[in-house]
């Protein structure tokens, strides 16, 4: 299978919507450090994320099959896919065409919507619950092989949710008592 690479325009675009100083490190066992972009955007590990609001919505795919993961789901194509060639594990980022503010500042509805649809991804791809996702392997950084599945960001009602269960009864629960407030 040919796996499609970054385009220059999907490069740009996370480039653009990286924070100005993201955390970032070539290797994890020193910890992360913040830089400027321009430098950050060549260390291996990368803050994907601006601290108020989310963008880009990442997973950790610990299994060696790591490429197509999200394939084998049926799980919707990610935006890039960071694969380390030692293991096969992967990193999968979902690009958001409006970014969530996760401020008290910002709307509830769509923050709880964000994380309904984050957990139900995460257990669609059975990926790493101990992934917090305040780094993501660097789609741009030679180290890993990348491509990128899909090109357009995707509107938080494009992407699945669990409708049945826990998740879906605390995210009701979560609505109600925003719009009580």
């Amino acid at each position: 299978m040919q796996l499609p690479l970054i385009s220059v325009s999907a490069k740009q675009s996370f480039i653009d919507g990286l924070p100005y100083f993201p955390y970032c490190a070539n290797d994890l066992g020193y910890g992360i450090k913040r830089m400027p972009r321009e430098i950050a955007i060549k260390k291996r590990n990368i803050q994907h994320n601006p601290s108020c609001h989310v963008r880009a919505i990442a997973f950790d795919i610990d299994n060696n099959n790591g490429t197509c993961h999200w394939y084998d789901t049926g799980a919707p194509a990610p935006n890039y896919v960071t694969v380390n060639p030692v293991n096969g594990h992967s990193h999968l980022i979902y690009m958001l065409g409006t970014p969530v503010t996760t401020t008290s500042s910002g709307r509830a509805k769509p923050r709880f919507y964000l994380e309904a649809i984050e957990r139900g991804l995460s257990d669609l791809l059975s990926a790493d619950v101990g992934y917090v996702g305040l780094i993501t392997k660097n789609p741009l950084h030679e180290d890993w092989n990348a491509f990128s599945p899909r090109i357009d960001a995707y509107d938080l009602d494009e992407l699945p949710i669990v409708r049945s269960g826990q998740l879906w009864q605390h995210y009701q629960n979560q609505l109600r008592e925003s719009w009580t407030d």
